[in-house]
């Protein structure tokens, strides 16, 4: 069996893949990032293996022996479903695996927005001892409101972490959980306006879709609190980043941390980054050596379930 692995990535994560690959498989890797390379390459693949970069319908096209498409992580956003189903070629995600990373990664957010991380860490090898210059200015998680959108995986993964501090949880989801599920989670279901407008600490874990492009537009940092913060692990186009940049400029909201960019690689230029109440990292949140290895193992073995004739697991189209 072939797995056309469509990424041009690291050399330490291209090792992982290969120790992961199962006995009789073969993993046909490429060289550049171009579609002409995937294309002259596609038709030989049994699967295809897929991070960030876009499968379209015209590589769809050249697929003709592919069983399966495996995307790493959950969003499916540059993935062409529509042709995909239309081809009888199901797609399916790794969703689950990285949560525990991600969820991780948005408390070091939180902890680094609430503690000027960054700030205090560039004053003080700048030779300043700034000790009493950002007190008054620092937060503790204890006692917030923090309010997260999008109750999936990843959501439940940081309300439990959050617990943890002491804060209070509320959730908005297209799909409100069961009262008992709520009781267990420790959380409330109130409406993305209401979240919005009460919460201290507001953390996006929604998919991207036509319904949550620009879910938090300038009408929704309106409402939020000015002492709120925003943090952003999923995708970057679920705000609206000019009106993002606006909100913090004015202090209309105190601050925020973002792991995610409409554009990646963002320009170096955005005016965002030279905001002093910004916190960024460049999409690592699903990034530790754990997930990586658990989201090849499990994409890995979804391709083995599809050759025993089951449904692959994680399926979206």
């Amino acid at each position: 069996m072939k797995v056309l692995f469509v990424e041009k990535t690291h050399p330490d994560v291209l090792e992982i893949v290969k120790s992961c690959v199962p006995e009789g498989f073969e993993l046909i890797t490429v060289e550049t990032t171009t579609e002409e390379e995937r294309l002259l390459k596609v038709p030989d693949a049994d699967f295809i293996l897929v991070g960030p970069t876009p499968i379209t319908a015209k590589l769809l096209e050249k697929a003709k022996n592919v069983k399966l498409v495996q995307k790493t992580g959950v969003g499916v956003d540059k993935i062409d479903l529509k042709a995909a189903a239309e081809m009888g070629i199901p797609v399916a995600n790794t969703g689950g695996t990285n949560a525990i990373a991600v969820a991780e990664h948005t408390i070091l957010l939180i902890l680094a927005v609430y503690k000027k991380l960054p700030i205090a860490h560039q004053s003080l090898v700048e030779g300043r001892w700034a000790k009493w210059d950002y007190r008054c200015e620092s937060y503790e998680i204890h006692g917030k409101i923090a309010g997260i959108v999008g109750m999936g995986n990843i959501g439940r993964e940081v309300t439990k972490r959050l617990h943890g501090f002491g804060a209070n949880i509320i959730y908005y989801d297209m799909y409100k959980l069961p009262p008992e599920k709520e009781v267990e989670l420790g959380i409330q279901y109130v409406s993305l306006d209401e979240l919005l407008k009460t919460s201290d600490i507001i953390s996006l874990h929604v998919t991207l879709t036509e319904q949550t492009y620009h879910l938090i537009g300038k009408r929704e940092l309106n409402l939020m609190k000015k002492s709120a913060i925003l943090i952003n692990t999923a995708r970057g186009a679920l705000v609206d980043e000019v009106a993002l940049y606006e909100a913090l400029k004015e202090r209309r909201i105190t601050a925020a941390g973002l792991d995610v960019f409409s554009k990646e690689p963002p320009d170096p230029k955005d005016p965002i980054f030279s905001l002093d109440n910004v916190v960024v990292t460049p999409h690592i949140g699903g990034g530790t050596r754990e997930t990586i290895e658990r989201v090849y193992q499990f994409s890995f073995m979804n391709m083995l379930r599809v050759l025993q004739g089951q449904e692959p697991l994680n399926k979206v189209n």
